[in-house]
Formats: C-alpha cells, sequence, structure tokens
C-alpha cells in the first residue's frame, strides 16, 4: 500500500502519504475538510525505538482509531493543533497520542497535518493535566468521580458543573447530532429498482462497487490495495491458474509415475500410510490414554508388515520417489498457508517439527461423516487451516488423494483471503462505524447485558448494564471474517446487501432441480462453444467489434478505466491481437517461442497470473478427486482404454485451445497496451477480463437463470457492457 511504499523508498528527501479526509469529530471541533497527511520522517520517530516505541500495525490504523479517538485536547503549545488520545498502546504499554496541525502547508497545498505520534509516559496523568488546564475539547465517556482522571481533583456538584465548563466538552452523541456526521452513513448505497435489478441479474457485486464509488466521491481513500470490487473480479482466474499450476507440478507427474512403476495408487497410500502411523499413534498415545497403539487407525505392527512388504518388493527407490512428490505437495501447502497470512510463522512451524513423515489422515470421522473441503462462504475465511488429531479406530482414505485435496483448498482460500484482506483494508482506509466496524479476538465486539452487582460494603445485590464481549467466532453470521499474519479479523456490515454479496448468500444452489438443469446447459454451451470449431471465426469477429466501442468508452467516461490514456490506441490493441493469439495459443500447446513470440508468452503469462483471464474450477470432494487421478493414471499407462481417452482428449484439447486463443488474443493484447500506458498490472487485468465480456460475473439470480436459459449470463453481461458504451457515445 501507500504507506509501505513510501516507508522502503530509497528517496532521501521526506515523503509523505495521504491517510484519508479529515474525521467527522475534528470536522465537528472545526478542522477544516481537508486531506490528513502523515510524512516518512513522523512514522520513523514514532517507530524506530529511539524514543518512542509505536508498533506500526497502530500507525496503519491511524485513520480508524483518530475517527473515534477517546479524548482531543487543544494543544498548549501550537495554534490551530490539537492532541488526540487513541484507543491504543505503544510497546511499553503506555497510552499513544497524536497532535494534528490544521490547516498546514505541503507542497503549495494545504492539508491537515498528522505531526507526531508517540506513547506518553504516565499517559493518564498527562490527560489529567490538559483536562485541568481547560483544554479539554471531545471525550469519548463522561467522567464519574472515581475516574482516574479525577483523583486529586475538587469536583463541583452536578454532573455537566465540572470546572465551571464541562457543557462546552463535546460528546459522541454531539459528534452524531452535527452536520459532519450521519447516522445513514454517506457510503450507504441508495436502493433504486434499477440498483437492485442489477444486484439480481447482472452483478451481486454492485452494492460493493457503489459503496467504493461514494467513499471517492467523498474524498475517500481507493487504489490497488484496497479496491475489494477489482480483487474479487480478479480472483477466478488467479484461483484457476493456482490449480492448474498445481496439476502441473504434483498431479500429473504423480500419475505418470504411479503408471511407469506399476504401482497402484493404493499401494502407494499404504506406505504412506505405514510411513507415518509409529510417529502419529506416540503422539495420540501420549494425548489419548485410551489409545496406546493404533491412535492412526493402523497399528505399529501392522506399518511394520507393510514397511517391510515394500523393501522385499525391490521398489522402495521407486517408493521414495512417489513418496517425495506428496511430501512436497504438504510442504507447499504449510509455505502458502503462512505466506497467506492463514496462520502464524510459530505454528506452521510447529507443524513442520511435529511429524517427519506427515500425511493427512481423513476421511469418515467416528460418526461416519465425511469430510468436505474447507473453502470458505463466499469470500469469508475463519476457523483453523488444521484440524487437531485426537485419534481414530478407522483407516483413514487416501492419504495421497487427500493430500491432493489439501492443498487444492488451501490455494483457493488463499485468494478467497487476498479478497477479504482488500477488503479489510478498503474498512480501515475509510472508517464509517455507521457502515461498518472491525473487530478482533483481543478487541472483540460487545454487547449490552443486564449483570448483578454485590455491594462489598452493604451486601445489597444491585443490577446495572455492562458491556460484555460477543462470541464473534460462535456468531458467524453475524460478521465477514478475513485472516492476516494468522489473526482473525471480523468485521462487521451495517448492510445486510453487502454482507450478502462478501459471503456469496443467495438463492443459487438450493434446489437440486435448478443445479441439474444447470449442468445440462453448462454441456450445451460448452458444446456449441468451446468444443465448436465454427465458433472461432463469429466469436472473433464480434468480440473485435466489442473491444473497439468499450476501449474508447473507457477513454471518454468520466469513470473511465482508461480515463485520460489517451496515448493507448484501439486499433494498435487490434493490429496486435495476431501476435497474442500466436502467443496463447502456443502456450496452451505447451510450446515455446523464440524471440518476438517469447516476449508475449511471457506476457500472457504475467496475465494469467494477475487473473485477466476468465475462470473456471470445481472444488470437488475426495470421491471426485480419486476418480480425475484414476482417469489420469489411465492416460499414462496407454493401452486400449487409455489410447481411447488420449485421443478423444487430443482432439477436444486441440478445439478448447484454439478457441482459448482467439477468446484471449485481444484481452492479452489489451494488457499490454494498458501496462505500456501506464496502468499497474491489477489495472490493466481488470480492464482486459471486461473488455469484452466478463463471464465470471453473475447476479445473485445468476444460476436460476443460466439454468432455465442457455447463454442467459453471457447476454446479460454483453448488454450491460453495451449499456455502459453505449452511455458515453
Amino acid at each position: 500500500d501507500d504507506l509501505a511504499r513510501m516507508m522502503k523508498s530509497l528517496r532521501t528527501t521526506d515523503l509523505t502519504v495521504n491517510i484519508g479526509r479529515t474525521p467527522p469529530v475534528l470536522r465537528h471541533l472545526g478542522a477544516p475538510d481537508l486531506p490528513l497527511v502523515i510524512s516518512r520522517d513522523t512514522v520513523r520517530k514514532a517507530t524506530n525505538g529511539v524514543k518512542h516505541v509505536v508498533p506500526m500495525d497502530v500507525i496503519e490504523r491511524l485513520p480508524e482509531l483518530m475517527h473515534d479517538p477517546d479524548a482531543i485536547y487543544r494543544s498548549a503549545t501550537e495554534r490551530n493543533a490539537v492532541v488526540m488520545l487513541l484507543d491504543a498502546m505503544d510497546k511499553n504499554g503506555d497510552p499513544v497520542v497524536s497532535a494534528v496541525h490544521m490547516k498546514a502547508v505541503r507542497s503549495r497545498l494545504e492539508i491537515n497535518k498528522v505531526a507526531s505520534v508517540y506513547g506518553t509516559e504516565g499517559g493518564m496523568n498527562k490527560a489529567n493535566s490538559l483536562d485541568k488546564a481547560g483544554l479539554t475539547l471531545y471525550r469519548k465517556k463522561k467522567l464519574s468521580r472515581d475516574n482516574l482522571l479525577h483523583r486529586g481533583l475538587q469536583l463541583p456538584k452536578g454532573e455537566h458543573s465540572y470546572r465551571g465548563s464541562v457543557d462546552k466538552i463535546l460528546y459522541p452523541e454531539d459528534i452524531r447530532k452535527g452536520p459532519y456526521y450521519s447516522r445513514t452513513s454517506s457510503l450507504t448505497p441508495e436502493e433504486t429498482i434499477a440498483s437492485r435489478f442489477v444486484r439480481q441479474m447482472q452483478d451481486k457485486f454492485q452494492v460493493l462497487k457503489a459503496v467504493q464509488e461514494n467513499i471517492r466521491k467523498t474524498g475517500g481513500k481507493i487504489d490497488d490495495s484496497n479496491n475489494a470490487y477489482m480483487a474479487e473480479e480478479l480472483f477466478h482466474g488467479k484461483a484457476e491458474n493456482d490449480l492448474n499450476v498445481m496439476k502441473e507440478r504434483y498431479v500429473q507427474p504423480l500419475a505418470k509415475l504411479l503408471a511407469d512403476y506399476k504401482i497402484a495408487q493404493a499401494d502407494l497410500d499404504e506406505y504412506l500410510y505405514a510411513r507415518h502411523a509409529p510417529e502419529r499413534n506416540a503422539h495420540i498415545a501420549k494425548i489419548n490414554p485410551k489409545m496406546p497403539d493404533g491412535g492412526s487407525g493402523m497399528t505399529n505392527a501392522e506399518a511394520a508388515e507393510i514397511m517391510q512388504r515394500v523393501r522385499s518388493s525391490g521398489k522402495q527407490a521407486q517408493y521414495d520417489r512417489l513418496a517425495g512428490i506428496v511430501d512436497d505437495m504438504l510442504a507447499r501447502r504449510r509455505e502458502l498457508i503462512r505466506e497467506a497470512g492463514l496462520e502464524e510463522s510459530g505454528v506452521v512451524d510447529a507443524w513442520q517439527k511435529a511429524y517427519r513423515y506427515y500425511v493427512p489422515l481423513k476421511g469418515q470421522n467416528v460418526d461416519g461423516v465425511v469430510s468436505l473441503p474447507r473453502t470458505g462462504k463466499g469470500f469469508t475465511i475463519g476457523g483453523r487451516e488444521s484440524r487437531q488429531a485426537m485419534g481414530r479406530a478407522s483407516r483413514a482414505q487416501s492419504p495421497s488423494t487427500q493430500a491432493i485435496q489439501d492443498l487444492s483448498e488451501s490455494l483457493i482460500r488463499h485468494r478467497k483471503n487476498e479478497v477479504g484482506n482488500a477488503f479489510l483494508k478498503l474498512v480501515h482506509d475509510n472508517p464509517d462505524r455507521d457502515y461498518w466496524q472491525v473487530f478482533t479476538d483481543d478487541k472483540p465486539d460487545t454487547m449490552r447485558a443486564i449483570a448483578e452487582r454485590v455491594d462489598p460494603e452493604t451486601g445489597e445485590t444491585r443490577r446495572e448494564v455492562v458491556e460484555r464481549p460477543v462470541p464473534m467466532a460462535m456468531m458467524a453470521d453475524r460478521y465477514f471474517t478475513t485472516k492476516k499474519n494468522g489473526k482473525t479479523y471480523y468485521i462487521k456490515l451495517h448492510d445486510p446487501r453487502l454482507m450478502r454479496a462478501m459471503k456469496n448468500m443467495g438463492p443459487e444452489t438450493s434446489n437440486a432441480v435448478i443445479r441439474t438443469l444447470g449442468k445440462v446447459n453448462r454441456f450445451l454451451a460448452t458444446v456449441n462453444t468451446s468444443y465448436n470449431p465454427e465458433f472461432l471465426v463469429s466469436n472473433f469477429i464480434r468480440d473485435v467489434q466489442t473491444a473497439v466501442m468499450n476501449l474508447k468508452a473507457e477513454q471518454g467516461r468520466s469513470d473511465g478505466k482508461l480515463k485520460g490514456l489517451d496515448n493507448l490506441s484501439a486499433l494498435a490493441v487490434v493490429k496486435d491481437s495476431r501476435s497474442a493469439m500466436s502467443a496463447v495459443y502456443a502456450s496452451l500447446r505447451g510450446k515455446t517461442l523464440t524471440g518476438k513470440g517469447a516476449q508475449w508468452q511471457k506476457v500472457w503469462k504475467e496475465f494469467v497470473e494477475d487473473g485477466g483471464k476468465t475462470g473456471w474450477f470445481n472444488m470437488g470432494d475426495l470421491e471426485g478427486q480419486q476418480k480425475e487421478m484414476d482417469r489420469l493414471v489411465s492416460l499414462a499407462k496407454g493401452g486400449w482404454k487409455g489410447q481411447s481417452i488420449g485421443a478423444w482428449n487430443s482432439f477436444l484439447n486441440l478445439v478448447e485451445d484454439a478457441n482459448g486463443a482467439v477468446e484471449n488474443a485481444l484481452r492479452l493484447s489489451a494488457y499490454k497496451h494498458a501496462r505500456d500506458a501506464g496502468l499497474s498490472r491489477q489495472q490493466a487485468a481488470s480492464l482486459a477480463k471486461n473488455m469484452t465480456v466478463n463471464f465470471n460475473r453473475r447476479g445473485e439470480q445468476g444460476a436460476l437463470m443460466n439454468s432455465l436459459y442457455m447463454f442467459a449470463n453471457a447476454s446479460i453481461q454483453g448488454t450491460a457492457n453495451l449499456v455502459r458504451t453505449l452511455g458515453h457515445l
């Protein structure tokens, strides 16, 4: 993000970064509505550990913390300046305060400047002195007689007579009544018949798009790092690419070696199981006295017999090579979980140290329930990434197939968590307690409850209202969750439309008949497009016409993706589509080009990594993964069955790859030209994906419409693009 880039910059001059607009509480106190800016020098002084030890995450959360401070005081030393007491601590446990200078000048522009951030030793005493001096402007909570700030003070009688000027101190209710605070929130998109129709039929994330547009209009912060709408657009292509890379790197080599070595997958699974069983049994025996042996589902004696059988077979080296591929898959999963912030590094390190020959032992639990993939509901990601082993008497299902499923699950969770992290940053960068709030396990949401207290002096029982923490993990329907650095963040959304979109809550897959009709229509659609050679010509001609109009519109619209980039030529995009098509086709066929073709192939690889390609994937259950592995092994073995499968697949792949080259040629060319014109990789991928028809986008009723009418979603998305284009012409 901008703050991180500023801190990493090699420039020697002091740099600044905009952290948002001035919060309503400061505006109510007379601060002008200007950008709120902090300099690199200020951040360094706050965090370098020489004089101040403010954690970097506090700096990152400044917009949120300043939106809801504990107190604000008039500066005793600077004119047009205030000191804000924030709800945060430095590394010494001291309260963090921030000085803000109003109407400062930076590069000839007026700004409100965060002049300093520091932990103040004896912070409450300092607040006490500021209070005594009559400098208090705002306080989150009204003080009682036994409050720490009032120790040693003579309080006049009456709640509002403190210092004779308490009526001048503002409280949250005053801010909410003021002109700069809206209970309905300025971020809340208007619900109209048109917006409801779009959300239902064309774009289930329309409300998120509208929220981000409202943020832009009010001067909030939107960039690539917090553009959750764009992150969702690119998710599908990224996830599909990750799964394809996994298949090429691990699954296909494993299937080929199984065929070459003439080793059945069931035999490999027995070897993997037996290799791991003794160490798993020892662990279970420590935590479950009822299982002194066989807590893995296989006894030590059974494991020893299998290991001896493999050694006697003369294929020990082959088994070890196959096991090495499975080990690599599991190691990749652990590193992915660490890199994605799904678990803390210490937790992943503990997994790695716990076992030498770990393989997942899953399948049916003690109640006979088969474990299913955990990829998250919508884009919400929470819970543990690994279940604790408590012991089992039954044999687990195929460890090698389970390893494939576990890595697939983590790849999808990683990409979903990217979207969640972008959304989390959007909320942090644009705080608005009336629209969304962020909580963590150490700073939970609270609810009011009646508690009974016993007076220690009189023994009388009295009832009073208290704030109690909400068990957020047990009330998942109320929060959107995402993970960062192994920590779960709970985002409370006060707009049910946005919650429904982010958690993919809708009627899409609720009816078995609809799902069946959907499969039939998807098959018919595939036969008429991807597997239809005639579709090549008609599709390309239509895409050229659409692309030229859409690119022109994006340059001319006030909210266009190419606004101000007149150096990008639509005709040049069409001209280069021929080179792009050759590169795409060669890449899909596994061929390597040279010269200019190699350069285009490099751009294609980046295009796919960035999610510009339409992405389709299906996270099947263990049985589905097993069938796919059987198919790949049969294909690798050859023979009558393998040759039949191979011949049919070769024909289908040839037609599908040709159609893929045509479908993506203009997109790839536009992606390259957009990057050359100055767009970021993410922005260029978003432009390319939406240049003709974004097949991954659909409304809340998208599954229903596609089940009833073939090409329904393609027609809806094409019409939406046409309306957007004609709106400019």
